[in-house]
Parts: structure tokens; C-alpha cells; sequence
């Protein structure tokens, strides 16, 4: 615990006419920790690469299934399911959306694991803290890895 923030969430975003995606991990919290914040997220990462246990995956899927299903009643979850349709990896049907709590139970430790590694930033990647101050004035720094 590093006491860096109150408020944390994850998310993806495929890049629909490229090959790949981006990560993003927003943070509510002071000015000052925002590129600490971004750090903090790529550690996260990397130790789930190295490893991660079936109680912690079985905690992840229950909070993820409460999310989706509390998720299900507003159009705009719906629309953020269905905006990575296009993706030739993804199976052209709403069954990919109805089959998501199998989909779910489906995840295993090693899945996790490897999502992980391969979400870890690379020498070429860049991590960016941005933080809003109390007058709407952006700050923060990038972080090179």
C-alpha cells in the first residue's frame, strides 16, 4: 500500500484498424502522485506476469461478473461491448456478449498470466501520470521504460 490513490479502475482498448491496443489505468488522486500512480499500475502488471493465484483470478471474476451484470441495464455498457465487434478476432454474433459470464469462468491463472506479460510496457512503450490540479491545469509527467 502506498496510499496513491482512493479510486482505481483498468481498461482496454483495441485499436481496431492496426494491430494492437492500449491500457489505460485511471487514478483518482493528487497532482503530485500521478506519474507515481502510472508506475505503480506497470509494477501491478509485471507481478501478475510472474505469477498470480487461483483465489486471487477467482476474486477478480466474481467482482468482474457483478460489474457486467450490474452493467447490462444501461445502453452504454452495451455499446462499449460491442465497440471491439469489428476486430477480426472477435466472433461477429451476440453470443460473444450473452456467453460472457462462461467466458469468465472460463479464465484460468496462467490466462491472467499472460495478459499480463504481454500488457507489460516495453522499451518502446511510454507511460503517461496526467493529473488535473485545482484550477483545470493539466500536470504531471511521462515515464519512459
Amino acid at each position: 500500500r502506498r496510499d496513491l490513490t482512493y479510486d482505481a479502475g483498468f481498461g482496454f482498448s483495441f485499436l481496431e484498424h492496426s494491430s494492437g491496443s492500449t491500457w489505460a489505468c485511471e487514478a483518482t488522486t493528487t497532482p503530485d502522485k500521478a506519474a507515481k500512480c502510472g508506475e505503480a499500475a506497470v509494477e501491478v502488471l509485471t507481478k501478475l506476469g510472474a505469477g498470480v493465484g487461483a483465489g486471487d483470478v477467482d476474486r477478480g471474476k466474481r467482482a468482474v461478473l457483478q460489474q457486467h451484470i450490474e452493467g447490462l441495464r444501461f445502453g452504454s455498457y452495451w455499446i462499449g461491448l460491442l465497440s471491439g465487434i469489428s476486430v477480426d478476432t472477435i466472433p461477429k454474433t451476440v453470443p460473444v456478449v450473452l456467453e460472457f459470464a462462461k467466458a469468465v469462468d472460463e479464465v484460468t491463472p496462467r490466462d491472467v498470466q499472460a495478459v499480463c506479460k504481454a500488457l507489460v510496457p516495453s522499451s518502446a512503450t511510454r507511460v503517461l501520470g496526467v493529473a488535473r490540479g485545482d484550477a483545470g491545469k493539466r500536470s504531471g509527467g511521462t515515464l519512459a521504460h
